[in-house]
């Protein structure tokens, strides 16, 4: 137990770190959470600064997050999934909403690919080939592209073959269900960010 509390602890302040809000304000002195869509991540830091490199950096950064929090996990408690899930889960749960920020964040996307990359890679090699159809299918929006994604990405894991997942497995521990159960949950914090936008998104085909 004294594990888990750990790594939860470690995940969360690991997500917390406002990368996009720092950098923004370092270069710009802009504050991300008041211009754009105020939105604490890569694609708003971008928006708001200008600057390619500030959003890809940041992007980066947020990955990192990710594979961190997992690849400590692994060295606190070493093959037990529990604890790779109690990490991808709060790193990702950090990253949106974040306590220091009056609970503002990001929408988690970078963070849970760095996470979900460091135990096996088929959900993210699912969610980018999702993503990609429903960008270009709704209107290249970038907000539907996201939310197809991540509604479609746990629903084809379920359908996937067993093989498939032992295949591009990375962790010692991995565990099919629980790995989709972890999927699940993740999809779900992801989608919390993304009801404003779903929501401006429907009203826009509305009229």
């Amino acid at each position: 137990m004294y594990n888990y509390i750990l790594i939860i602890i470690i995940s969360y302040l690991l997500g917390a770190i406002p990368f996009a809000l720092i950098l923004v304000r370092l270069t710009t002195g802009k504050d991300v959470r008041s211009s754009g869509t105020g939105n604490v991540g890569a694609s708003n830091s971008y928006d708001v600064s200008g600057r390619k490199w500030i959003g890809l950096t940041v992007m980066i950064l947020d990955v990192l997050k990710g594979i961190a929090a997992v690849v400590i996990a692994g060295r606190i408690d070493a093959n037990n999934f529990t604890s790779i899930m109690l990490a991808a889960i709060f790193v990702v749960a950090g990253h949106n909403f974040n306590v220091f920020l009056r609970f503002k964040g990001g929408r988690g996307l970078a963070a849970a690919a760095g996470a979900t990359l460091t135990v096996n890679s088929l959900a993210l090699m699912l969610w980018a080939v999702f993503y990609l159809v429903g960008f270009y299918v709704l209107k290249r929006n970038v907000h539907a592209g996201s939310i197809f994604a991540t509604i479609l990405t746990p629903v084809a894991l379920y359908r996937a073959p067993d093989s498939v997942f032992l295949a591009l497995s990375v962790n010692a521990g991995f565990d099919i269900w629980n790995y989709k159960l972890l999927l699940l949950i993740i999809c779900f914090i992801i989608m919390l960010r993304h009801i404003g936008p779903l929501i401006r998104l429907l009203k826009k085909r509305n009229h």
